[in-house]
């Protein structure tokens, strides 16, 4: 999971990180990446959909999936 997680583009991954390993509000994470939040959830959908390309990594998406709606 981290070398998949490790290749996607660092916007996305930056972006997955702070929402769903730290938890952030999606105004929090934009701010501190210095975007818009509609760019933020732009990186979410592409990283979460790159992620889905993998089946061992299906369960990974799920889970972030479930903690980004968590954070609407």
């Amino acid at each position: 999971m981290k070398k998949a997680l490790d290749e996607l583009p660092e916007q996305e991954r930056k972006a997955l990180y702070r929402v769903v390993i730290e938890n952030k509000r999606y105004k929090e994470a934009a701010e501190e990446l210095h975007i818009s939040v509609n760019t933020l959830k732009s990186y979410l959908s592409r990283a979460l959909k790159r992620l889905r390309k993998n089946d061992k990594l299906m369960l990974l998406s799920l889970f972030c999936i479930d903690r980004t709606i968590e954070l609407l």
